[in-house]
């Protein structure tokens, strides 16, 4: 620690440094035609500041991560209802709905500052490709379950337009049966 004494003029008087405590018999002694000689004691607060700055930093990392965890708790919920899912349409209201969350959580993690901070920018990193890769799981799941129904759908429904030889012999067939009809 370091005294020193500063004069500073009436019409411009400023603060000077930090100054933790003033002791006003020394203010005294050093006053002197119009100037003042302020006694300011330097003290070094670095230790203080860089731990202010530790806890500060150590709080938005937990802040941080965090987020991060409760975005991957929501997606884990997510998973188990791909998992589930049977939707066949972009338009079925699962199918919404788990977009539209898996989105939300992405937006979320968009929202994050890593401010530098390399740790929480690859948690980060990894939380939104896995948002990513189920997310495709999604559209895998509904493109199988699409073709599913299409498959289904194909067996049940005979074909629109008959083949040219079955067409003749389901004319003779409807031809045949109007005559017996007329003809009793």
């Amino acid at each position: 620690m370091e005294n020193s004494c500063l004069n500073i003029n009436d019409d411009s008087r400023r603060t000077v440094g930090t100054q933790t405590s003033f002791l006003n018999s020394e203010k005294q002694d050093c006053v002197t035609n119009g100037l003042e000689k302020v006694i300011v004691k330097q003290e070094t607060n670095s230790f203080q500041n860089s731990n202010d700055e530790v806890q500060e930093k150590y709080k938005t990392e937990a802040r941080a991560m965090g987020v991060i965890k409760s975005v991957l708790d929501s997606v884990e919920e997510l998973r188990q209802q791909v998992e589930n899912f049977s939707g066949s349409s972009i338009d079925d209201k699962d199918y919404k709905y788990l977009d539209e969350m898996m989105i939300r959580d992405l937006v979320t993690l968009d929202d994050l500052h890593s401010e530098g901070n390399i740790m929480i920018q690859q948690e980060r990193r990894r939380a939104v490709q896995y948002i990513q890769k189920l997310m495709n799981v999604l559209d895998a799941k509904l493109r199988e379950n699409r073709e599913a129904v299409q498959r289904i759908l194909q067996n049940l429904i005979p074909p629109s337009s008959p083949s040219p030889s079955s067409r003749s012999n389901n004319q003779d067939l409807v031809g045949k049966r109007i005559c017996s009809v007329v003809t009793v």
